[in-house]
């Protein structure tokens, strides 16, 4: 069974290969093949614009650095990981000595009424000190408001 009609050939001249999945360049909009699919591969005579921009850290704000051709995520990923220097702009740290957790909204204990992350949401986990809720059955599962 022949399929003429599904696919397009690519537009490289060396090529012509027949493709159900064919690539168009946003530079000279001709169709490639997967092998030619960029516009290195097919000596493109109008390159499309490579759209640069710098993404900010999550938790601190600071803008990361990043080179043509790097991953965004990868070297976010790496700020983060090298320990974040700058402070973060938000408030709501948990105060578990040690976590560096932070939240975007704020999780406090029933109980205590301090900040903590959702890692140590439960009062267990961050030792909780504070004088326990009557008439609430589920208070010891879940501390945050």
């Amino acid at each position: 069974m022949e399929f003429h009609d599904v696919g397009k050939h690519c537009d490289w001249s060396e090529c012509k290969q027949l493709d159900f999945l064919p690539y168009r360049c946003d530079g000279c909009h001709k169709t490639f093949c997967q092998d030619h699919r960029l516009p290195r591969d097919h000596s493109c005579v109008n390159p499309p614009i490579q759209q640069v921009y710098s993404p900010s850290c999550p938790l601190c704000g600071t803008v990361v650095a990043v080179k043509k051709g790097e991953d965004p995520n990868w070297k976010v990923e790496q700020h983060i990981r090298a320990g974040c220097p700058s402070k973060p702009r938000h408030p709501h740290k948990c105060h578990v000595r040690g976590c560096t957790g932070y939240e975007l909204v704020a999780v406090k204990c029933n109980k205590c009424h301090r900040n903590v992350c959702l890692k140590h949401r439960t009062p267990e986990s961050h030792k909780c000190t504070g004088k326990k809720q009557s008439g609430n059955a589920n208070s010891s599962n879940c501390c945050i408001s």
